[in-house]
């Protein structure tokens, strides 16, 4: 539990072993609507007993303001009945006018996509990717923006301890996605086939250096892509007529990134690229293929750059954030997940959903132990 190791170690470092945290006063600021933990050791405070946050709390404050939502004062209001578990089906029939209608709907440039699953995600990117190339390549007659990275050294495991090079890696590159591909938890996340262009958004999976803003989730913007000397793209044709600059991860020397938060300087910094452990999973040959099992997982290498494409991110990853515009791609109902997307939007118009939220009001209730957590704090 990590405010028993809180406690813990800041009783050590104060050398005060008999009060609360060392002795020392603490202000713990959140939002308890918030996404649960991720992880089978964590769960969700209100779920413990953890007598070092519940029982050694002695002033308890909410605030009740609606700065996010100041241009949308009456979507504030919606969203704090979707907060409290009071929602109605009026307010479920006001998030379901935002549906988008194929051909009909007209989509903002500065669109976000959220998504629950990982590997939506994953071909959500991809797809966004090949639509702006299209788009990009009849505008102008080129793609020379945009630029597709392998992940390359690739070697797999045949023992313990040997590994060989990887000869398919054209199976590798077209049937592997970032779900597809697990390193290491400290490791961060990983994708096999990364789609980028100048400007494009891109995330951290890992923790570079906290103290320079460099940290897991850390939302960056593409500036440039630095290629070793001598090295030139080859070219490949994606949709069978659009030329894509592509390289190996090893022809990449470095990539100039730029911070989406303006008050992290300095603004600019560079990543390398990186040596990764992982297991991939592969389709399982159609002749050996059951229901039960449709791909198989492999212990390999390889080097790619250490950023994801985060034109499309998961729920988990936008916590925190206030977005212009948002397109939910599907719902989830775990706990305050719908609540969590609805609220990163800014207003009632910035939001656009591929399809309708649930009429059952019992998904949108508050958790029976937040509640009485949280009737035991408002008596302090």
């Amino acid at each position: 539990m990590d405010f028993k190791k809180l406690h813990h170690n800041l009783s050590r470092l104060k050398q005060n072993l008999f009060q609360p945290y060392g002795g020392l006063n603490l202000v713990f600021a959140g939002d308890y609507r918030q996404l649960e933990p991720v992880g089978n050791d964590k769960r969700a405070i209100y779920k413990t007993t953890c007598p070092e946050m519940k029982h050694w709390m002695n002033c308890y404050l909410e605030l009740n303001g609606m700065h996010r939502f100041k241009m949308d004062r009456e979507w504030g209001q919606l969203l704090q009945r979707f907060r409290n578990g009071t929602a109605t089906k009026e307010d479920v029939t006001k998030v379901n006018e935002r549906i988008v209608q194929d051909g009909i709907t007209t989509l903002p440039e500065d669109l976000r996509y959220a998504t629950y699953f990982n590997r939506d995600r994953d071909a959500i990117n991809t797809a966004l990717f090949e639509k702006r190339c299209e788009h990009v390549y009849n505008a102008n007659g080129n793609t020379d923006d945009s630029l597709i990275i392998l992940c390359d050294g690739l070697e797999a495991q045949y023992s313990p301890k040997t590994y060989k090079p990887f000869k398919n890696k054209k199976l590798f590159w077209e049937s592997c996605g970032e779900d597809d591909v697990k390193p290491p938890r400290t490791a961060g996340r990983m994708d096999p086939v990364l789609r980028v262009y100048k400007g494009c958004r891109l995330m951290l999976p890992s923790n570079n250096d906290v103290k320079q803003g460099q940290a897991n989730g850390t939302q960056v913007f593409l500036e440039r892509v630095v290629l070793k000397p001598g090295e030139t793209p080859n070219r490949i044709m994606i949709n069978g007529q659009i030329p894509i600059n592509t390289v190996f991860a090893n022809q990449v020397d470095h990539l100039i990134l730029k911070h989406s938060n303006n008050r992290i300087q300095p603004a600019q910094f560079s990543v390398r690229p990186q040596k990764y452990n992982f297991k991939a999973r592969f389709p399982t040959p159609e002749s050996l293929r059951t229901s039960e099992t449709q791909r198989d997982w492999i212990q390999m290498r390889g080097v790619q750059l250490p950023v994801l494409v985060n034109n499309t991110t998961t729920g988990h990853k936008l916590q925190g954030s206030g977005i212009n515009n948002l397109f939910v791609h599907n719902w989830s109902y775990v706990t305050n997940w719908a609540y969590v997307m609805l609220s990163r939007v800014k207003t009632h118009k910035g939001l656009y959903c591929r399809k309708p939220l649930s009429y059952d009001l019992k998904k949108y209730a508050i958790p029976p132990g937040l509640t009485r957590m949280l009737r035991g704090f408002e008596q302090k």
